[in-house]
């Protein structure tokens, strides 16, 4: 059993701290393993390539895709949907109302990627795209392969790797459902609401964030993210308000399951929420329970008391999201551990004699944000693989909360998801650059100019950018234009 900690939990990471792991396992309520010294003997900047590290060289100035496109214009943009070759053909017929659309949008620059030109078994996200006429550089819409991508498929089929890589270039969100009947469920929530001529919800956000007793994970997140988000600071400005949006904050005592049921049901003042920040624990389920497949990753809320093994009581799942339409049009910024899926191994927390712990049979999109897209969500943005304090901290140990709220502002502007999110695709540039940098000093000069514990962070960090997702059609948007203040 896991007792509070004693440390000060507002207390920043020190730098030469190893990472603070969110997540925890739910039969025990301990905190996900760590990082261990041999885990650090084995970090490597090669899987990321010379995309990663050229997109980070070119800076934010130089954006996704060429000048001379509007990228919120899908005449302009192009959208283009991902199959892997051996689809089930229910599904393409299932999302058809979708295709047609987006067609009567993008115009000329609508492709359907299927067959031998969709996704072959094993193949890369550079080979694809090389295969397609194009390569790792500024898009160019009229070349190769538009600027909107939405992949169908498992992880199994379209790894998430390959997510994460065409995602540095180009605005890359992902479908999969277990049957065609959520697809279609999917494809008419989305018309439904940009089609729609009066919207579900005013200009509300709400920001639910758990600051579980004793516990320092959640504690850091609430203390230098989220409360600042909500009252402000010197250096960061208050999401209320922004283009008249009110802000519903449940945060610590108040991030209940049963306030944040109340909140997805619309029962809160000011109505259903149509953007959504959670920031909580997420949580591991052993392979040997027969609801793995529906819990893993759910949110772990205030009621679970910091230590022990978690009940339902505590935990928002799938099965919880209420019925109706409040979740109609709302974008969900889904920050824990397992939030967006789950890899098939756990790699962190080993020493050199132990191999990697198996997490699940095959990788998993996360149940809660399926759940949420066929209820009426737009898209959920959600964490795959573990999730680590210092993704909201840089390597000075200072709160970097402002790539979070860009993240949002974005959104809340009405930008497309895909477009919005691409500051997370430049930090993980950046971040990549930077570890390969202290690799290059450890070992070309000396290894006490960069600690374990410094390069431990470095690591996390740049894992944790990498690994967002959109999980829904990246080119959906909030109407914040339609809705009334």
């Amino acid at each position: 059993m896991t007792m509070p900690d004693a440390q000060p939990i507002t207390q920043p990471l020190a730098p030469e701290e190893f990472p603070i792991p969110f997540g925890i396992e739910a039969e025990t309520g301990e905190l996900l393993p760590g990082l261990t010294d041999d885990d650090v003997a084995r970090i490597s900047t090669d899987a990321d390539g010379p995309e990663v590290r050229e997109r980070g060289e070119r800076g934010a100035a130089e954006h996704l895709a060429i000048a001379d496109i509007d990228p919120n214009n899908l005449e302009e943009a192009g959208w283009c949907v991902v199959f892997p070759k051996n689809i089930d053909p229910a599904i393409p017929k299932a999302l058809a109302p979708l295709f047609e659309h987006r067609q009567a949008e993008a115009r000329r620059l609508f492709k359907v990627f299927d067959g031998t030109s969709g996704v072959l078994p094993g193949e890369t996200a550079r080979q694809w795209i090389e295969r397609q006429g194009a390569g790792f550089s500024i898009v160019d819409p009229e070349h190769g392969v538009p600027l909107y991508v939405l992949l169908v498929g498992s992880p199994s089929e379209i790894p998430f790797e390959f997510q994460y890589l065409l995602d540095l270039y180009w605005n890359v969100g992902r479908l999969h459902f277990d049957t065609p009947g959520e697809y279609r469920t999917y494809a008419e929530h989305v018309i439904a609401y940009e089609q729609a001529t009066t919207l579900p919800h005013r200009k509300h956000a709400a920001i639910f964030s758990v600051k579980n007793d004793g516990d320092r994970a959640t504690g850091l997140l609430h203390d230098q993210v989220t409360r600042p988000l909500v009252t402000g600071t010197e250096l960061v400005r208050p999401l209320a308000n922004f283009k008249g949006f009110q802000l519903t904050p449940l945060l610590a005592g108040d991030a209940t399951k049963a306030r944040l049921l109340s909140l997805l049901a619309g029962e809160e003042a000011g109505g259903p929420p149509a953007f959504l920040f959670t920031g909580s624990h997420g949580v591991k389920f052993r392979m040997t329970d027969s609801l793995q497949r529906e819990k893993q990753g759910a949110i772990l809320c205030q009621d679970w008391p910091g230590f022990g093994a978690t009940t339902a009581e505590h935990l928002v799942t799938a099965a919880d999201l209420p019925d109706g339409g409040a979740l109609h049009g709302l974008i969900h910024f889904f920050f824990a551990c397992y939030g967006g899926g789950c890899p098939t191994e756990d790699n962190f927390g080993l020493t050199s004699a132990q191999p990697p712990r198996q997490l699940v049979p095959e990788p998993i999109v996360a149940r809660l944000p399926q759940r949420l897209l066929t209820k009426g969500a737009l898209a959920s943005l959600a964490h795959v693989d573990r999730a680590w304090a210092y993704s909201f901290q840089n390597s000075r140990s200072v709160p970097q909360v402002q790539e979070m709220r860009d993240v949002m502002v974005r959104i809340l502007q009405g930008q497309r998801i895909g477009q919005a999110t691409d500051g997370f695709n430049m930090r993980w540039a950046v971040l990549s650059a930077e570890l390969q940098e202290s690799q290059n000093l450890r070992e070309s000069i000396s290894a006490q100019l960069v600690s374990n514990a410094q390069l431990a962070n470095r690591y996390v960090a740049r894992n944790d950018a990498r690994n967002y997702v959109i999980l829904g059609d990246p080119a959906t948007r909030l109407r914040t234009a339609a809705m009334a203040s």
